[in-house]
């Protein structure tokens, strides 16, 4: 018998004309994705990648396919000297800015009757991905960048995804799909922002980097607390190649990212840098796999959570070391705050070594505010309450140190300071 949630998202499907419309393979691909979701259903916490985190509340909410309505104010992050491009409830409002030279920047919807050879295989379905999966079967848009070898994007690439009511709590599943051929350098910023409707954004990110190529990626998650974001990203590295992947966890209801890079060739280098700030009833879920195929390659995992009240922050993180992939240097680290006496945070740091010459390290920790250093800014008469805030924003702001943008680091230190008690003091010190 088919779980009541499952049933809804595929009487959802049923009753959506414009997913039978369009490519005859995209209909194709998207059934088999419905056909893979149907049969393993939603996880639950007897899967161990799901143990900490139940998907009851969202099961409870039927979302439909969210509305295309008119807005008037598009958020914006000061100061940031951008391209942009903004999609509100899933659909692309306006048109595509103006790109260099050996960059191609278009919408999805249009390139699925005549790029098949290209999109096809981004839209395999895994039989066990469930999110993905619904993602690939609700598909109706998203973006596609591309580069040139030696191509180099001459500012930031700032996408806003903006979540707004409608008649029913909707749901939206861009796509999003980055190719950088040999030597090509980018920047990204995914920006997810919304009211306090409440909401559903399933998202997939597929990140394609030849040798050489760098790419800087920024994930800025703010939606509403009513919100809830499942995602998923994806990179897969040549030789040489850089990715500095950035993850900025501050909305959502329930919010989760599952990252899966793949190191496939020597010299390819990635950082999976992350920030959760977690608040109320909030739970923020971050889940992190890198694969070394290859070796030598470097992986560094490097997360910081701050939970207060009620609140719930999961990571774990992952790094597979495959056979042969001898040089392998992968470090993880998650350290994280708990501002309330029932906020809790579930830290999982795994390695799985199947090679001898490697350097593999990790570490965890879970704890409360420093009392020594609280009472050394005491005694240099620091209140009590600015002086705890001053410690979690130092304890935050060791993250942000990495975003090279100055203005989204600023935007990101003011939303961090406004979540602090005595914030306009914290604003003199910092």
């Amino acid at each position: 018998m088919t779980a009541p949630a499952v049933q809804h998202y595929l009487d959802s499907f049923a009753r959506s004309a414009c997913l039978s419309e369009g490519a005859p393979w995209l209909h194709e691909t998207r059934q088999q994705a419905l056909a893979h979701f149907a049969a393993t259903g939603f996880p639950t916490s007897k899967n161990e990648a799901w143990k900490y985190t139940s998907l009851y509340a969202f099961e409870q909410q039927p979302f439909v396919l969210a509305e295309a309505v008119q807005v008037t104010t598009i958020p914006e992050i000061a100061g940031l000297d951008a391209h942009r491009l903004v999609f509100v409830n899933g659909h692309l409002i306006g048109t595509p800015p103006e790109m260099p030279a050996g960059v191609r920047l278009a919408p999805l919807a249009p390139l699925f009757s005549a790029e098949q050879a290209l999109l096809a295989p981004y839209l395999d379905s895994a039989p066990t991905d469930v999110f993905a999966n619904l993602n690939t079967a609700f598909l109706r848009d998203g973006l596609l960048l591309e580069l040139a070898a030696g191509s180099i994007l001459d500012k930031p690439l700032h996408l806003v995804f903006l979540s707004q009511p409608g008649s029913e709590p909707g749901m939206a599943h861009p796509r999003i799909i980055v190719r950088l051929a040999r030597g090509a350098q980018a920047t990204i910023i995914g920006h997810y922002t919304g009211n306090g409707a409440s909401a559903f954004t399933n998202v997939v990110t597929q990140l394609d980097l030849a040798d050489n190529a760098e790419l800087h990626h920024y994930r800025l998650q703010e939606e509403s607390a009513a919100h809830f974001h499942l995602a998923s990203l994806r990179a897969q590295q040549a030789r040489d190649s850089r990715l500095f992947a950035h993850n900025f966890m501050l909305g959502g209801k329930l919010a989760r990212l599952q990252t899966h890079v793949s190191l496939q060739a020597p010299g390819a280098e990635c950082l999976l840098n992350g920030l959760t700030l977690a608040s109320d009833q909030q739970h923020h879920d971050s889940h992190l796999l890198v694969e070394h195929a290859a070796g030598p390659s470097r992986s560094i995992q490097d997360h910081r959570a701050v939970v207060a009240d009620r609140a719930r922050g999961v990571w774990n993180g992952k790094v597979i070391v495959q056979p042969g992939a001898d040089g392998t240097d992968a470090r993880q680290s998650s350290k994280n705050l708990l501002l309330g006496k029932i906020a809790e945070a579930d830290v999982k740091p795994e390695l799985e070594i199947y090679a001898d010459d490697v350097k593999c390290s990790h570490g965890a920790t879970v704890g409360q505010l420093d009392m020594d250093a609280l009472f050394y800014m005491r005694s240099r008469g620091v209140e009590a309450s600015v002086a705890r805030s001053l410690l979690v924003f130092a304890f935050a702001d060791s993250v942000l140190t990495r975003i090279t943008l100055p203005a989204l680091r600023k935007h990101l230190e003011q939303q961090l300071i406004a979540r602090l008690p005595d914030s306009a003091r914290i604003r003199e010190f910092t």
